[in-house]
C-alpha cells in the first residue's frame, strides 16, 4: 500500500515537473549538473532526462514512463483519467524492476544468456511456437530484445522468492484449496452466449413489447434462412455486444445478467431462444459453445492442483518481497 501511495505521488510530481518551465540556474547547481556530466555514463541518464523517481541510486526518468505507458496503453483511445492509471501502472512496474536488480546486485545473483534462452523458448512453447509467440509479443508492443530483458527480471525474481519465501506445498494446504475450488461459483457448467435485443423502454405500453417481439421473430427468419447471427447482430441488436457480432463471452451461473446466462446454461451448442422477454426488451441468444470445468477428486486434480497453488502462492510472496524490498532501498523522487 505504501508503494501504491507513494507512486501516485511520484506520478503527479512528474507529470507537474513535465509541464513546467525549467527555471534559471543558480551557479551551485550549475556546478553539480556540471559534475553530473563528468560521471560514468552507466551511472547517469542522460543530461537532458527528467528524472520522476530513485530507487537508490537508480533514476527512474518521465521518458521511461512515457515509453511503459505506450507499451500499456497500446491503441486504445483513454480519457485523462485512465491516462494516468496507466501513468501509474507503468511506474509501479519501473520501480519494481528496479527493486528487483537492485535487490540481486546485492546478492551477487547472474542470469546467463543461456538461461535467460531456456525462459524465453519455455514461454515460447506456452504461447503454442514462435509464430503465435512473436504475435503475442507484437499484441503487448514487445520487441523480443526488449522482453529477454523482462524475462531477466522474471528470473531474478524468482530466485528472491526462493531464498526468502520458499514455496512448501503440502497435503493439506491442498486439500483446502481443492475445496475451496471445487465450491466456487466460477466453476461448472459454461456457455458462450450471443445475443440480439431490441430495446423496450422501462413502462412502455404492451403494443411495443409486441412490436419488439415481432421484429425478434423476423430477425430469427432471417438467421433460418442463412444470415450468420453476428451479421443479423450488428445489423439489428440495440446494445453494447452488437459490434462485437452480439458476443456476450462465456460465463456460468455466477455470470450476469442471469436472464440471459440462466437460460443459456439448460441450451444445446448451436440451439437459439427467443423472442424471449427480458428486462431491457426482448431477446434472442445462441449458444456455440458448452462445455464443464467442474473441480473433479482430489485424486484427479493433485497435480494440476499443485500447480495452479503454487502459482499462487508463488504470487503472493512475490507481493511480499517487493514491497520489502520498497522498505529496503529508498525510493524517493
Amino acid at each position: 500500500m505504501k508503494l501504491r501511495i507513494l507512486v501516485a505521488c511520484l506520478v503527479v510530481t512528474g507529470l507537474c515537473w513535465s509541464g513546467c518551465k525549467k527555471k534559471e540556474m543558480a551557479p551551485e547547481e550549475k556546478k553539480s549538473e556540471e559534475q553530473a556530466a563528468a560521471a560514468p555514463t552507466e551511472e547517469r541518464k542522460a543530461p537532458s532526462a527528467v528524472v520522476v523517481a530513485r530507487v537508490g541510486d537508480s533514476p527512474i526518468t518521465k521518458e521511461e514512463i512515457d515509453k511503459e505507458s505506450a507499451r500499456i496503453r497500446g491503441n486504445l483511445e483513454l480519457t485523462i483519467e485512465q491516462q494516468d492509471s496507466v501513468r501509474r501502472r507503468a511506474l509501479e512496474q519501473l520501480i519494481e524492476r528496479r527493486l528487483v536488480l537492485e535487490a540481486a546486485r546485492e546478492e551477487k545473483m547472474l542470469v546467463s544468456e543461456e538461461q535467460i534462452k531456456a525462459h524465453v523458448d519455455s514461454v515460447k512453447a506456452s504461447k503454442g511456437g514462435e509464430e503465435a509467440f512473436a504475435a503475442w509479443l507484437a499484441r503487448t508492443g514487445v520487441t523480443a530484445d526488449e522482453y529477454k530483458e523482462e524475462a531477466r527480471y522474471e528470473i531474478l525474481l524468482d530466485r528472491l522468492v526462493d531464498k526468502y519465501y520458499p514455496v512448501a506445498t503440502t497435503e493439506e494446504d491442498l486439500r483446502a484449496y481443492h475445496a475451496k475450488r471445487a465450491a466456487s461459483p466460477a466453476k461448472g457448467e459454461k456457455a458462450r452466449v450471443h445475443r440480439i435485443v431490441i430495446k423496450v423502454p422501462e413502462g412502455s405500453p404492451e403494443q411495443d413489447w409486441a412490436s419488439a417481439e415481432a421484429k425478434v421473430a423476423s430477425i430469427l427468419k432471417e438467421i433460418e434462412a442463412g444470415l450468420p447471427f453476428a451479421d443479423a447482430a450488428k445489423k439489428y441488436s440495440q446494445d453494447g455486444y452488437a459490434k462485437r457480432g452480439g458476443n456476450m463471452g462465456i460465463g456460468g451461473a455466477n455470470r450476469r445478467p442471469e436472464e440471459i446466462f440462466g437460460p443459456a446454461l439448460a441450451m444445446k451448442d448451436g440451439e437459439m431462444k427467443g423472442p424471449t422477454r427480458v428486462s431491457d426488451g426482448v431477446q434472442l441468444i445462441l449458444v456455440t459453445e458448452r462445455y464443464s470445468d467442474k473441480v473433479g477428486s482430489f485424486e484427479e486434480e493433485e497435480e494440476k492442483l499443485r500447480g495452479a497453488f503454487e502459482k499462487r502462492t508463488r504470487a503472493l510472496h512475490s507481493r511480499k518481497l517487493l514491497r520489502e524490498l520498497a522498505e529496503r532501498f529508498h525510493v524517493a523522487q
